[in-house]
């Protein structure tokens, strides 16, 4: 996908839409940015306890990928949000 391109999917009573999204993380790890190409939107999500983008499934899928792909500088940083055990995960 180029920036800025998208495509709507509509099947059923299921629709979605495929964005070009950017995902970075800052130097010490938290919080990653995700940024629309298209019209500038972004957000910020992070693992923080009562931040207020805190998400950590979120977090923690979007870090993986960024690691999978070498994208990840940080180091262990962001750990803390790997699955716990617990029900949510």
């Amino acid at each position: 996908m180029n920036p800025g391109e998208q495509k709507t999917f509509r099947t059923g009573d299921g629709n979605a839409v495929v964005l070009a999204v950017g995902v970075w993380t800052a130097r010490d790890g938290i919080p990653l940015r995700i940024d629309s190409a298209d019209d500038g939107a972004h957000m910020t999500i992070t693992n923080r306890p009562g931040a207020v983008g805190e998400h950590r499934i979120l977090f923690r899928g979007l870090r993986r990928m960024l690691m999978i792909n070498g994208c990840w500088i940080s180091g262990d940083e962001g750990a803390e949000a790997d699955a716990s055990g617990s029900a949510e995960d």
